[in-house]
Formats: structure tokens, sequence, C-alpha cells
């Protein structure tokens, strides 16, 4: 007589694994730090003390073994204070690079000086944040993030060289809130596939938001995007700019400008049916003579708000 034939149950249980990042200090001053697949969130300071690598939230940090003894100056899951030039020396800093894998994961940075590069990346998946905050960076600064709805916030700080920024696929968000974002050299804003949002807020006390003296390249690529320079409600020195290349790709993209000044603009916007929400003529936009701003190809029909006038310097094209 046949046996019964036995049936497996599957339980799924609760994940209790916990967010844990791996802080490295290597070569002369350089730190790198490095998350696991879980949604990570740090907060990174250059204290009197030395590097600090704070844990937020359910994140826990871990030392890894190859670093120095010397540079340790305190470690437990919570906070790493490294310094590379040993204890009660001035701390420096100068390469810092994070990676934080997979998951929703949040990066601060604040209050400190890398002298040389700045580099951020994660991986594919994940709904990431990063936010920069009166922090100065003596060279390069890149910040590479996937697919999700990601959003990269900037203020008060000021970066030597360039500064890149990838978004990739999804809804994302790059912001620059006052105080005075400075780039030394090229700026470059590239937000992939999806509705995406670059703003740059109204400065305050008369000072500028975004300054950049090389090149200016946004690139939101196909979907329904919108790039605002200022806001309708508040007036206040938002962008002064070189060259700007603003290149919305397809879709039915927006763009709003106000109180900003660019020596030479060209705004792209693409196919589809596109939206200037304000007008530029009265609204303190300045251009350098060449500027262009085209409507690109549409369906129906792109549209300029009643009675708009172009700034000096502007040509516009295929709109009606």
């Amino acid at each position: 007589m046949p046996r019964p034939r036995s049936q497996l149950l599957v339980e799924m249980l609760e994940d209790r694994s916990v967010p844990a990042v791996t802080v490295l200090g290597i070569n002369a001053a350089d730190i790198s730090i490095v998350g696991d697949n879980q949604s990570n969130n740090i907060f990174v300071t250059l204290g009197s003390q030395g590097i600090e690598v704070h844990a937020n939230a359910a994140t826990t940090l871990a030392l890894d073994p190859n670093t120095p003894a010397n540079w340790v100056i305190q470690n437990t899951p919570s906070l790493i204070i490294l310094n590379p030039n040993g204890p009660n020396q001035q701390p420096t800093l100068d390469n810092l690079y994070i990676s934080m894998l997979n998951g929703d994961d949040k990066v601060s940075i604040g209050a400190c000086a890398v002298n040389n590069n700045l580099i951020i990346r994660d991986h594919p998946g994940g709904n990431d944040t990063v936010i920069i905050d009166n922090t100065r960076v003596g060279n390069n600064t890149y910040i590479y993030l996937t697919s999700g709805m990601d959003k990269v916030f900037l203020t008060s700080s000021q970066f030597t060289q360039d500064v890149f920024i990838r978004t990739a696929g999804g809804n994302d968000v790059v912001r620059f809130i006052p105080g005075t974002v400075i780039v030394g050299n090229n700026l470059g804003i590239y937000t992939g596939g999806g509705n995406d949002l670059v703003c740059v807020d109204p400065g305050t006390s008369g000072a500028v938001t975004l300054q950049v003296s090389g090149n200016t390249l946004i690139r939101t690529h196909p979907g329904d995007d919108f790039v605002r320079f200022g806001v309708p409600t508040t007036s206040g020195p938002t962008v002064d700019l070189k060259a700007t290349v603003i290149d919305t790709g397809a879709g039915k993209d927006k763009i709003y400008m106000r109180d900003a000044i660019m020596s030479l603009l060209v705004a792209l916007l693409g196919d589809d049916d596109d939206t200037v929400m304000n007008n530029w003529g009265t609204a303190n936009v300045t251009v350098g003579f060449g500027s262009l701003l085209d409507g690109g190809n549409h369906v129906t029909g792109d549209s300029l708000p009643t009675g708009w006038s172009a700034p000096t310097g502007l040509t516009v094209v295929n709109f009606p």
C-alpha cells in the first residue's frame, strides 16, 4: 500500500536583519563607506576629533578591521570617529567614497571639508536621498543614483571643480536650497527617464542660490519634467550661470524662470506639448545674445503665457 505523501508548510518569517554600514579608513586620509542591501541612513561630518560617521534610525555601523588602529577615536554601532593624523590632532579628509548598494538609503553630509574628491553611489533599486550642506570639496563631486525615486538636495556649499549628478530612471528631484552653492567649474545634471524636477529656490539677502563658473548642462531625458529657477510667490536671485543648456527631452515639459542670469541660454524643450510657465520678459531673466528657447516638435502645440515677452538676446522658435 503506497505511503501518503508528506506536505511541507513554509511560513514567511519577519525580516530581522539590521541595516549595516561598513566604514574603512584607507590611504593617507581617505574614508570609504559601504552599505548593505537594506535601507541605510547615515550622516557624515568633520568634527574637532575627526571624521564622524553617524548611524540614524535602524542603521548600525561596523569598522572594517583593515582601518589603521591609530586612526580610531571612537568605534560604536551608532558613531565611528576616525582621525588619520592620530588622536588630539587636527583631522583631515582627502577623498570620501560612499557606496550604499540597494535599499532606500539616505546620505547626509554636513560641515565637512573634503580636500580632493567626493563620490556617492548606489546600486540598482531604491528610493535614495542625498543631502549636502555647508560642505567644501577641493576637487570633483560625483553623485550616481540609479533606478528609483531619488532626491538630491544641495545648500551652502562650495565645490572647487566639477559637480556631476545622475539620478537615472524614476521620478527624481534635484534641488538647490539657499544659501549659495558655488561650483568652480562645470555642473552636469542628468535625471534620466521619469517625471523629474530640477529646481533652484530663490536666494536670500541678495545672494544667488546657485553660482557656476563653468558650463551648466541640465538634461532630464523622456518624461513630463519641470525645470524651475525661482517661484511665483517669492522674489530673490536664483542663478548666476555662464553657458547653460537645458534639454528636457520628449514629454510634456514645463519651465519657469525668475530672477536668473545666464551669459548664454539654450533651452530645448523637445517633443510633445511643452509649457513656459511665466513671462520671462517681466521676471528679471537676463540672457546673453545668441540665446535660444526652442519648443521642439509638438502634438497640439507648445504654449507661452498670454502677453509673453522675451528677454533681450533670446530667440524663440517652435511656439505658436
